[in-house]
């Protein structure tokens, strides 16, 4: 198994490609896609387009709600809007919709190594991982789940404005 990471995105998903070691050419060689572990990106919480509760201050903001964090009933606020936020996202599809999007990139990134990659020695994508490029796949990715998570978040906040 060889691991690679996106060198252009911090953080970056793990790619795991499936190995096979050649007894005649003596080298480990490139056999197929295996996997994208996202744990990474989950972990670093880093990309503000998919945060949940950056996402959500970003739209109540937009939809002219008053948090102000300097307020005494803030916190009770913000943690009821959260929790309120959470049962909403529960309840829609946007799981669903982030394993599609992640699904098509595993799509993309198995044709991609099928295409250009297998048998290739794997210590050749070792010494340059960049020559692993599936930037546009994997930006494209992210900003489709980040506007699937806004939506999301659009959403919700109307059914704010219907309860009041």
């Amino acid at each position: 198994m060889l691991t690679l990471q996106l060198s252009s995105f911090d953080p970056s998903p793990i790619i795991k490609l499936k190995t096979r070691y050649d007894f005649q050419e003596r080298n480990t060689v490139i056999t197929e896609f295996d996997s994208i572990d996202w744990e990474p990106v989950w972990e670093a919480d880093s990309l503000d387009s998919l945060n949940l509760w950056t996402v959500l201050g970003e739209t109540l903001d937009e939809a002219g709600y008053d948090l102000d964090p300097t307020d005494d009933d803030y916190d009770e606020r913000i943690d009821a809007l959260r929790e309120q936020f959470n049962e909403y996202l529960g309840a829609s599809n946007l799981e669903e919709l982030w394993k599609a999007r992640q699904a098509k990139l595993d799509e993309e990134a198995a044709r991609y190594t099928q295409r250009r990659f297998k048998g290739v020695r794997t210590y050749l994508l070792e010494q340059n991982p960049s020559d692993f490029n599936m930037d546009v796949w994997y930006r494209e990715a992210v900003d489709l789940m980040g506007t699937d998570l806004k939506i999301a978040a659009t959403r919700f906040v109307e059914t704010l404005d219907k309860q009041d």
